[in-house]
């Protein structure tokens, strides 16, 4: 499998090919890094159903052709089911292996070219860091997507802007747009820590503002001593004793959904672990599903009403 793949910054390092297998791999990786001031793409046309050559100026980024194996189930009979399976699965394969893998070879160029002015726009990517990607197998292009970037150039739609500067944004929206902002560019760590810290803070504020009997700052150190099980308590009992009614009786999935959460959590922060992309997705999806029947119960949050994944699954 092959891809050509486009970036929009362009590091003080010199063209290369780098071949070799990644640890805990078993086959050959190859990644190609050069410049130009325009590459051809193909290209798949929606409407036509076909694929059509495209020049994109490319003076100011660069350009990976990348290379390695993949696993083709063995159900596949021809070369209609062959790119069938390739559309169907292209986020797995673009999103959970070749971008991966390009990661780690651009964390390795930093490490050997320090200093932020020569390598310090290399950057972890995600899916929408790429104005341009495609994958081909055997020469065959299969799948191909640009992002707003490359069709902009192309000539697409341009939507007005009219946005009162005075205006501000409520936390929660901002944060868990953020939030998915961070996830889309391949950062999956740092959005699940933001969506939990963001959750984390809202169900405290939630419950601390109706406790009864209470001061504001008084709530507010009762809920930061409760230490084992918070968020099973904050949504259970406590959420029950202030509206009458706990999240856990009425999200059925929630008592799963918050192990998830603190297991997820704990072992980035405590373990350094990783965080996958699905699991970054299901975390903030959590968050939203929570943060939204708090708002129905009268926190009357600004929310977005979908989570902008670039891709899902």
């Amino acid at each position: 499998m092959s891809s050509q793949i486009i970036l929009p910054f362009r590091a003080l390092v010199e063209e290369c090919t780098v071949t070799g297998k990644m640890r805990g791999e078993e086959h050959e990786v190859s990644i190609q890094l050069y410049y130009g001031d325009s590459i051809d793409l193909v290209v798949y046309e929606e409407k036509e159903k076909k694929f059509t050559s495209l020049s994109i100026p490319t003076r100011l980024c660069t350009l990976i052709n990348f290379k390695s194996y993949i696993n083709i189930p063995s159900c596949i009979a021809d070369g209609n089911d062959l790119m069938k399976w390739v559309w169907d699965n292209h986020s797995l394969i673009m999103a959970d292996d070749v971008l991966p893998k390009l990661n780690h070879f651009f964390y390795l160029v930093k490490k050997q070219i320090p200093g932020t002015f020569y390598t310090g726009v290399l950057r972890n990517l995600g899916e929408l860091t790429l104005p341009f990607c495609n994958l081909s197998l055997n020469g065959e292009p299969m799948w191909a997507r640009g992002i707003s970037t490359v069709f902009a150039e192309l000539g697409a739609k341009l939507h007005p802007v009219n946005v009162n500067i005075s205006n501000s944004l409520a936390k929660e929206w901002l944060l868990i747009t953020r939030a998915v902002d961070l996830h889309n560019q391949g950062y999956h760590i740092e959005a699940f820590i933001v969506g939990f810290s963001l959750f984390d803070d809202m169900v405290q504020e939630f419950i601390k503002s109706r406790l009864p009997n209470l001061e504001p700052k008084e709530a507010g150190k009762l809920l930061r001593k409760i230490e084992r099980f918070r968020l099973k308590t904050f949504l259970g009992p406590l959420l029950k004793l202030v509206i009458g009614v706990s999240a856990f009786d009425e999200i059925k999935s929630l008592k799963k959904d918050i192990e998830f959460l603190n297991e997820k959590r704990n072992s980035i922060l405590h373990a350094g672990q990783d965080c996958t992309r699905q699991e970054s997705q299901r975390g903030l999806r959590i968050v939203l599903e929570i943060l939204k029947f708090l708002s129905e119960k009268g926190g009357g949050y600004t929310l977005p009403d979908e989570l902008g994944f670039w891709s899902s699954g």
